[in-house]
């Protein structure tokens, strides 16, 4: 799945400073109001941007190839300490996709990693949609070895967040849930939802903000916005009227995905409320925000019983790969077949829980009768003939 921001332009910046420090301001009671605060203002002017790229190793097995934006002065690191943005790409995707995105930020004073995960990156040899389930580890031990790597006198360790779009959204809304990271602060989920690391939001209260098209054909909007009414903190979803699972840049749709991302992170990890302000107008007029930052849980029970009881399904035999250099699908049907499918010859099929259910084996009336064998969120079914 490689929404957003397709990432094939680039963004051209000028060097930029640091506002000087401000003491870190008291703290909200948890799951109500603001979230943490940095200890500097956001900067007032974009930085130069400065890429570099490290691998990390996890597990012995898991090879991490991570490339890293930040910001930059004179072609060194640009004096100071910046927050940190962990970033997730899609399926078939891979991070230099969603570079005109992510320079954005490094732009403006935010350090961000991306890592290229084992399993679901594009080019690998042997793509698995399952392993999806093993990414929110993989992103946190990218954090901890970003943090004490050799950009470690730039970094913000106390103000983190973690953003990924589509498979990388599931990775995000992982690492608040099944592989909870506590370091961080704020997430942005675009396009994803839930497979396979389920609804349990825990931990500290961390404001999210989800970006999904309403015309998304791989994973519905319908999906998506259930996800986030299960969220209990601060947040908010940004609805792209017209637009699928990804948003190309140049366009005014794109432009209010890089507005309002940024707006986000400025006001999640560094306490700038003037951004927060302008998050509604930076939608535009090609999005509607729905913004629910105080207050704590806010379910739409009548949304989550239509889910429940005519589960928007995705069958993966017919969807999309839907990522960069992967939109056509292989023969028998689709990319997600081919990286889920476990023998052919049982002819397997596959459904996905709407709200990241593990093991529920939802199907539509009338389809043929299946058994459906629990994977994490993906059923994978035997078919057998209707009697």
């Amino acid at each position: 799945m490689a929404l957003v921001v397709a990432l094939l332009a680039t963004t051209a910046c000028g060097s930029g400073s640091r506002a000087p420090s401000q003491p870190a301001p008291s703290q909200p009671a948890p799951g109500t109001q603001a979230p943490p605060q940095s200890t500097a203002a956001a900067p007032a002017t974009p930085f130069a941007v400065g890429v570099r790229r490290e691998t990390f190793t996890r597990a012995g097995s898991r090879t991490l190839p991570t490339t890293i934006w930040y910001p930059a002065k004179d072609g060194q690191p640009a004096p100071g300490r910046f927050p940190v943005v962990l970033f997730s790409h899609g399926l078939g995707g891979a991070p230099d996709d969603y570079a005109a995105l992510l320079r954005r930020w490094a732009a403006a004073g935010f350090v961000v990693a991306a890592p290229a995960y084992p399993k679901t990156h594009r080019g690998v040899r042997d793509p698995d949609i399952t392993d999806v389930v093993n990414q929110p580890a993989d992103a946190s031990y990218v954090l901890s070895r970003l943090l004490d790597g050799p950009l470690r006198a730039s970094l913000d360790a106390k103000h983190l967040a973690a953003a990924g779009h589509s498979a990388g959204g599931i990775t995000t809304v992982g690492l608040f849930t099944s592989s909870r990271d506590n370091r961080l602060a704020a997430g942005v989920v675009l396009a994803g939802n839930a497979l396979g690391v389920g609804l349990n939001f825990t931990g500290p209260s961390a404001p999210l903000l989800f970006v999904h098209g309403e015309a998304d054909g791989v994973v519905p909007y319908s999906i998506g916005r259930a996800v986030y009414e299960r969220v209990p903190w601060p947040k908010a979803l940004l609805t792209l009227p017209g637009q699928g699972h990804v948003v190309v840049a140049g366009t005014a749709a794109w432009a209010a995905v890089a507005a309002t991302t940024l707006d986000f992170l400025r006001w999640t990890l560094y306490a700038d409320s003037a951004a927060k302000s302008r998050l509604r107008a930076d939608a535009g007029t090609v999005a509607t925000l729905d913004a629910r930052f105080f207050g704590g849980t806010h379910h739409r029970a009548q949304d989550l019983q239509l889910h429940r009881e005519d589960p928007a399904q995705v069958d993966l035999r017919q969807v999309p790969a839907g990522g960069p250099g992967d939109h056509d699908p292989p023969a028998r049907g689709g990319a997600f077949e081919r990286v889920v499918e476990r023998g052919r010859a049982n002819r397997l099929h596959h459904h996905i829980d709407p709200l990241g259910q593990p093991g529920t084996g939802f199907h539509r009336r009338g389809a043929q009768r299946r058994d459906a064998l629990p994977l994490g969120g993906v059923a994978a079914c035997r078919v057998h003939p209707r009697p």
